[in-house]
């Protein structure tokens, strides 16, 4: 408990002018008092979390800066097609899309989707269509 509480709640229980409603409408009074500035204490580190998650991944070379709203777009693209509005709702939450390590998981992933699809194998009646144009060009089928 700190000290100024520790001594209103002192003062308080040793005043003998109080009666025990007014003593008990004080305490109360005391205890709101005492979670909303916890309360304070506990949203203010909070958000200098999240501002520093964020000043990462804004500064971070490979993410950050100029790079950030593509890199911002390709997640989005990605949680739309493989996530909804709970999953978002979930990062909004939890602020984990701030954080330096989620952003490079979710851009990771991203990327390799999106990524041109891998040639299909010719057909082996194509392969050998075009091995023997190679081997008798003068005889090719046009």
């Amino acid at each position: 408990m700190p000290e100024a509480s520790r001594d209103e709640f002192m003062k308080l229980i040793n005043d003998p002018n109080l009666s025990r409603g007014q003593l008990a409408q004080r305490l109360l009074d005391m205890q709101i008092k005492t979670l909303q500035g916890l309360s304070e204490e506990g949203k203010a580190s909070w958000d200098a979390t999240q501002q520093e998650w964020a000043g990462k991944v804004q500064s971070d070379p490979t993410y950050g800066g100029d790079k950030l709203p593509k890199v911002v777009e390709e997640i989005g693209t990605l949680i739309d097609t493989f996530g909804d509005d709970e999953l978002r709702g979930v990062f909004d939450l939890t602020g984990a899309g701030n954080h330096l390590a989620m952003v490079r998981f979710l851009h990771k992933i991203a990327v390799k989707l999106n990524e041109a699809p891998a040639p299909t194998p010719a057909t082996p009646v194509t392969q050998a269509a075009e091995v023997a144009n190679r081997l008798f060009p003068s005889m090719k089928n046009n």
